[in-house]
Formats: structure tokens, sequence, C-alpha cells
């Protein structure tokens, strides 16, 4: 062996690396439960089978949700229980103030 280099070594050198998992998208549809199964489909580099079901049972308390937000738009077309919540607390909460305006310590 050149180099002192092992079997195992010059072998390792010469296998291309794989490149790295990445989502595409996430198909989700109504389970047989009356919940619902999500399939995580990759990017075509990463060679791997769509992975799922991921089976997900029916919720039997609403979630909460922000109102116009993306967890809101996906409760709604999949008939997940949900309450919507206003988001101005939180928004008034963690804003910064306004120029000018003294805050207090």
């Amino acid at each position: 062996m050149a180099s002192g280099m092992n079997a195992r070594e010059s072998s390792m050198a010469k296998m291309p690396k794989k490149p790295a998992k990445e989502l595409d998208h996430i198909r989700v549809a109504e389970a047989e439960n009356g919940g619902h199964t999500a399939y995580h489909h990759h990017t075509a580099e990463y060679e791997h089978p769509p992975e799922g079901p991921h089976i997900f049972p029916a919720q039997a308390e609403p979630e909460q949700v922000q109102e116009g937000g993306l967890m809101h738009h996906l409760a709604k077309h999949l008939s997940i229980p949900h309450e919507v919540i206003s988001g101005e607390k939180e928004v008034k909460a963690e804003a910064e103030p306004a120029e000018g305006e003294e805050v207090e310590a």
C-alpha cells in the first residue's frame, strides 16, 4: 500500500459523497383514523423514496393557530379543529419602541 493507507481508507477515498437530504415538499392527506398522514418528498438529487406515511391521530382539542398564518390555512383546508388567535398582543409585546418613545426601565 502506498503512503501508509490501509484498504478501508483507500476505498472510502474513492466513494463519491452522497448529496445532502433536502426536503422538496410534504404531502398531507386525511387518514382512515380521522387524523392525517404526511409523506415527505425529497429533491431529485437525494435518491430516496418518500418517507411516510407519518400517521397522526384525530385531535380532540382544538389547536390554537395564528390568524392568517400557514397553520391557519392548513387547518382550514384539512378540517383540523382549531381556534384562531389574533397576533396583536404578541406583536405589541415584541415591537420595538417607536422613534422618540422613551423606554421605562
